[in-house]
This record gives structure tokens, sequence and C-alpha cells, in this order.
């Protein structure tokens, strides 16, 4: 659960109940039910759907102020913010309905993260010294991954452990690092630049081992999501700049694909039955949703009325994400296994 450096993942933030009565637009096996956050949202942002179908993420209002929400199963929407911040987003939710996220606080204006449990109490945290934290991912059981940059402007890495302990870390030889994904195992994804700008993933075990690993042939290879069997799905650029998907293999065999009629594929998350979901561009540059079952088939799909389809997140329960409207605005929606 988390988004990639080339745009694969923080797509919701460039397209930036009381309107818990939700439309849905299809019925039946792959069914897709819209929604929007609030009466005043201006653009809502689901990122992340536990196996049950709870889902995370973040709007902002007629003031261009980010709030974050929850929707539970049955479709009911809460909406909150952190106490004494300016701007919240969550970011993900775990198996037992708890968020995360990140917020900018109301005094120095600095991004520090955030859990909220499904009571509604918030736990805030920050990585020691840290100059900002900022949450990237977590698993079903809670654990967060992220980054964090300190006094001196460097960026490292984190994972943050139920009990609330931070360990940091950081890749050797790296100018640059973010964390996309956690599994169940401990296991954290991320990307990394090296000394000459280019792009690289890594794995990084539980104890603390190091796998950096690319796309053979690629120009700059970023990973996206690691399920608990300890499958990527990420993208890669090639040498003409164009955007692929891989799922890497807990033994490291990529196979590389792209989606049907794609001209570009991103990749945002991967289930524990080793389903794809992200978004494809056709030569008119519109996005249109996809999932990739473990075999490689695909079913594409789009929001009716909608003039891109951008799925974030795939779990056990069926896939989220936002499309936009014709003018502009986006929209969240939930696609049913």
């Amino acid at each position: 659960m988390g988004f990639a450096g080339i745009g694969v993942k923080w797509t919701a933030f460039g397209l930036l109940c009381a309107m818990a009565a939700t439309q849905p637009a299809q019925a039946g096996h792959g069914a897709i039910t819209t929604f929007d956050a609030a009466a005043n949202a201006q653009g809502t942002s689901p990122i992340g759907i536990n196996d049950i179908g709870e889902i995370a993420g973040f709007y902002s209002d007629n003031n261009f102020v980010t709030h974050g929400f929850v929707r539970d199963a049955s479709g009911a929407i809460t909406d909150f913010d952190v106490p004494n911040s300016i701007q919240t987003a969550a970011l993900g939710i775990d198996g037992q309905g708890g968020a995360f996220g990140t917020y900018t606080d109301n005094v120095n204006f600095l991004t520090h993260g955030f859990v909220r449990a499904p009571d509604g109490t918030f736990t805030t945290f920050d990585v020691p010294g840290a100059h900002s934290t900022s949450p990237g991912s977590c698993n079903s059981l809670g654990a967060i991954a992220g980054d964090y940059v300190d006094s001196g402007g460097t960026t490292g890495l984190f994972m943050r452990a139920l009990d609330g302990t931070i360990t940091t870390f950081t890749v050797p030889v790296s100018t640059s690092v973010h964390a996309d994904g956690i599994n169940d195992k401990g296991v954290v994804l991320g990307d990394m630049s090296d000394l000459s700008g280019s792009g690289h993933a890594f794995l990084r075990s539980a104890p603390g081992s190091l796998t950096i690993y690319d796309v053979p042939g690629a120009a700059g290879t970023f990973g996206s999501s690691v399920n608990n069997k300890g499958v990527v799905a990420g993208a890669y650029i090639d040498g003409n700049n164009g955007v692929h998907g891989y799922v890497r293999g807990k033994n490291g065999t990529i196979t590389t694909f792209d989606a049907p009629a794609g001209v570009s594929t991103f990749v945002n998350g991967i289930n524990r039955k080793a389903q794809v979901t992200g978004s494809s561009y056709d030569s008119n540059g519109f996005a249109h949703g996809y999932v990739r079952a473990k075999g490689g088939t695909f079913s594409t799909f789009d929001v009716p009325g909608s003039l891109g389809t951008f799925p974030t997140s795939i779990s056990s329960a069926g896939v989220t994400g936002f499309w936009s409207d014709a003018n502009g605005n986006s929209h969240g929606f939930f696609r049913s296994r």
C-alpha cells in the first residue's frame, strides 16, 4: 500500500458522511460503487483498502483543506482531522480498521505521522530527531513503513512496530530513498536513486538484509506493493521513457507486462492472491483501470461516465481508487471482487 517515484502511486495528489449515500454504477461481479467523502468534497482520493472492504483516504474541501476519512464495509463514511493540524491525509488502513497517514501541525507547519484507532483515538509520532516524518504504507497488522528527513536535509527510512518502536535504516550509496510497502512479515519494499540518478527498487527483510534489484534493461525500476508471500508489483521505465508493469516472484524472477491497449501501464497494488491493479493510459491519454490475475489475464474497467479511472489499492475484498469527472473533480470508487 504505497506510491512510487514516477507518479505510480501519488497520482491521487495530482487530481485532487454527508454524502454517505453512494451511487452503485453496476451490479454483480466487479460492481462499481462511487462515493464522495463529504458534501463539500472537491476531490475524494481513496488510497488503501483492507480485506474486509474498509477504505481510508483523504479529500479536499471547498477551502482546499485536506481531511482524512474512513469508509466502512457498509459504505458509511467518517471524516476526521488530527487534533491541532491544518492538513490531514489518511494513506492506508490495517486489518482491524486502524488508519494511518500524515498531518501538518498548526504551529511549526511540519509533517508528522499518525495512527487513528477504530474507536477514533489518535496516536501521533515522529522519527526521533527528524525534521519531517512521512509514513508511506502499513501492513494488515498495523506496522508502518515510511520516510523521514533529518535536520540536515538527508532522507532516511523507518519502520514503526505495533508497540510504537521505530527503527531507522537507509540504503547504501543512495541519494534519495522512499518506502512503498510493507507486508505482514516485516519485509519493506522501496525505491532508491543512486549517485548517477538512476532509480532502483529494494527489499529489506525483517532482520535487516537488503536486496537491490532492477528489471533487466530498465532505465529505472520502482516498487509499488509487496504481499505476504514476498511477491512484488511495480513499474519500470524503458529506454524510450515508456512505463510498464512487472511482477517479481519470491525467488527473484521478474515478469513484465503491459495492460491491454495501454501505451503506459502504472502499477499501484498487489493482494494476497497476487492480483495486481493500476491504471493504463491509451493513445488518447485517457486512463483506464485494470486487474491482472496471478496467471497473467487482465480485466479492464472504467467508472461509467468518467474521463479517467485510477485504482490505488487492491485487497481480497476488491479495488478502490478515484475517478475524474468532466469538470476535473475526483471522486472515490469501490469495485467488488
